[in-house]
């Protein structure tokens, strides 16, 4: 079998979760389920009135660009984000695509969300005081219990309910005070509906509310890799079997992958606003609502019509296009010089700081972040990477403890402040076909499983052909080519009498394998056959059904000659046909053969299950029936060596033919 269609890894030192992956219940055939996803970008969107003092101090702590998305129309496909989460692996922090790793870097953050990604880490011990004189401090209000007695503020996490209740809207002439404090509120709400989203639904960590105490502290906080670190945390958690929901900031996930593989990518038929006069003559930003200097590139997906029919036929499409996903499907470096420069300075500052390879902290999150696995991102070339350990005890830490997590993960903390010093170096990208490219994906194939769905699976309700079974038929050719062309090597270095017994062994081998191959890929019914009676062997012309009366039963009329199929003997070399001269439906006259030496019994042959036996007997006398009728008519022509009729100057095929019609006829 092809390595790429393994049930497990062949090198299993890199994936070692893979029992545990939800890969291996597609592998199985579980039913499928798409991940349930929690955000709320709509209701934010509808239920929000943000006036220009909130958005002040929004663009001031570096959330504008959030903010842009919230409300912009996109909507989150749930089973391409499904079929992303399918290839996610825990271990590496990088979706294992068929044309190598791939995964969301800081960059991605900085450019699309617009978020800063260079500052201090978002950590910090928990309040001295309660969360509910923290939350009466900063926001002005203390949290109560909605009309059925259930509190608003449970532990650490603030329903959203409560936030849209008393913050939606800053009221006429408000101070300054008032103005910071629905300020916190707005940023609290994006924090919970599109960064750092979880499976509570409707509910936002306070843990973020105290860093926002201070604005200019605030502003200094990397919000970017606290949100990939977040999103990272949630993506290995989804990746495991029986998952069933999936948080953080989808969004992001899902735009990176209309970024970088055009699988899934909707189609943008047209513009909602009249274009930009800027934008006019240059298609590089595809929205029309994308103001240039301000907005981060994920704008440029608001108010456009997107054509997404591609995604009706849901997770089996998605699952199999990314097993048959290629090259020129993928855009390692969709940011080009011509999008950067149209980008706020918050999306283009601190690129050294992209290809850190340092912890990524949010609290009690702590998720590596490996830029030397996905190099090709970044403009350099892929060689195999150094091994790694996402340490499996830091993935099961939460916040239910509510521990001083500054202190936990102080060397963590600690070595996200030498980040300047742990960028990854390498050289520029050569092309696929360089020597280390070429060890790369040799190493890759052996660690990773790249075809996740089984040969045996029905095709999904698409244009594409199941990629495993692409595979495993494209390797089925090959081998039987090698042996093929082993046989035909072999088989010139040995005598007749040994060339035949070898050819037909190879023959019932390669039809062996044949039959094993279509059954694996579920078209065995493709060469299944009734079982036929080696004493019944249909040899004449097919004739059509009998007519069951009407117009249309005159629309048939078999023709006067028809060429019967050729019975093959069991010797090779001797395949009978019948003159396409000879009219079936009159059979000539017997007459006494020449004696001839019977051909000699063919050896038995061991026969797989889609072989249809006939027995020598059978098998000479109708040699010797056709014999007859040679040596009588010259009707037939026969295919062995010994049996060809000599022939003279004075008779020719067709005078013997024109012979046996006037003996016929008289």
């Amino acid at each position: 079998m092809n390595p790429v269609i393994q049930e497990h890894p062949i090198d299993r030192s890199v994936l070692r979760l893979q029992n545990s992956h939800r890969s291996h219940d597609v592998w199985d055939g579980v039913e499928d389920k798409v991940l349930s996803v929690r955000e709320h970008v709509f209701g934010l969107a509808r239920d929000w009135k943000v006036d220009g003092g909130v958005l002040d101090y929004v663009r001031r702590v570096g959330f504008y660009g959030v903010h842009r998305l919230a409300g912009g129309g996109i909507l989150l496909d749930r089973s391409l984000i499904t079929a992303l989460v399918e290839r996610w692996r825990q271990e590496t922090h990088t979706f294992h695509l068929v044309v190598g790793e791939a995964t969301i870097t800081l960059q991605d953050v900085a450019v699309l969300l617009g978020l800063r990604v260079h500052g201090l880490p978002v950590i910090g011990p928990p309040p001295r005081e309660g969360w509910h004189d923290l939350v009466e401090e900063l926001l002005g209000v203390r949290p109560g219990f909605d009309e059925k007695g259930k509190p608003y503020l449970e532990g650490s996490t603030l329903k959203l309910m409560w936030l849209r209740r008393h913050f939606s809207q800053v009221p006429e002439g408000a101070d300054d005070i008032t103005v910071q404090r629905h300020s916190r509120a707005y940023i609290l709400a994006l924090m919970g509906s599109i960064l750092f989203s979880d499976k509570s639904g409707d509910a936002v960590s306070l843990y973020y509310l105290p860093l926002l105490r201070d604005w200019e502290i605030a502003s200094t906080y990397s919000w970017g890799s606290a949100t990939l670190a977040f999103l990272y945390r949630q993506l290995c958690r989804a990746c495991h079997r029986r998952a069933c929901q999936i948080g953080g900031a989808l969004i992001l996930v899902q735009l990176w992958s209309w970024e970088h593989i055009f699988i899934g990518r909707p189609y943008v038929r047209g513009a909602r606003d009249p274009p930009q006069d800027d934008l006019q003559e240059e298609g590089d930003i595809l929205g029309t609502q994308h103001e240039r200097g301000v907005d981060s590139l994920a704008c440029s997906w608001l108010r456009v019509h997107l054509s997404c029919a591609h995604t009706a036929s849901g997770l089996p499409y998605y699952r199999d296009a990314f097993d048959h996903q290629r090259e020129d499907q993928m855009i390692w470096q969709p940011y080009t010089e011509a999008v950067m420069e149209r980008l706020p300075e918050i999306c283009r500052s601190d690129p050294h700081i992209w290809r850190t390879r340092a912890p990524l902290i949010c609290f009690d999150v702590v998720e590596l972040h490996l830029p030397d696995r996905v190099m090709r991102q970044f403009g350099l070339e892929q060689s195999i990477p150094q091994g790694v350990d996402t340490n499996d005890a830091l993935h099961k830490k939460d916040r239910r403890s509510q521990s001083n997590w500054e202190s936990q993960h102080s060397m963590h903390v600690q070595e996200w402040s030498r980040r300047e010093a742990l960028v990854v170096q390498g050289r520029p990208f050569t092309g696929s076909s360089s020597q280390v490219m070429r060890e790369y994906m040799a190493w890759y194939h052996r660690i990773t499983k790249l075809i996740i769905t089984p040969p045996s699976q029905p095709r999904p309700p698409s244009h594409y052909q199941p990629s495993s079974s692409d595979f495993l038929l494209a390797d089925a050719v090959a081998d039987i080519h090698r042996r093929l062309s082993r046989a035909t090597e072999t088989i010139s270095d040995l005598t007749p009498d040994r060339a035949l017994p070898f050819a037909e062994e190879t023959i019932q081998s390669l039809t062996t394998f044949c039959g094993e191959t279509l059954s694996r890929v579920g078209y065995s019914r493709l060469i299944e056959q009734p079982q036929v009676s080696s004493s019944h062997v249909h040899t004449g012309p097919i004739r059509p059904p009998p007519p069951r009366g009407g117009q249309s039963s005159r629309a048939f009329r078999p023709p006067a000659s028809t060429m019967t199929p050729p019975l093959r003997t069991p010797n090779a070399s001797l395949i009978v046909r019948p003159s396409p001269r000879t009219t079936p439906s009159i059979r000539p006259p017997l007459v006494t053969p020449r004696p001839t030496p019977p051909p000699p019994n063919p050896r038995p042959v061991a026969t797989s299950q889609h072989s249809i036996v006939t027995s020598p007997p059978l098998v000479q006398r109708q040699y010797q029936r056709r014999r007859q009728r040679d040596t009588s008519h010259s009707a037939f022509e026969v295919g062995g060596l010994h049996d060809i009729p000599e022939e003279d100057g004075s008779t020719s095929p067709s005078s013997a033919s024109l012979l046996g019609k006037k003996q016929r006829i008289s």
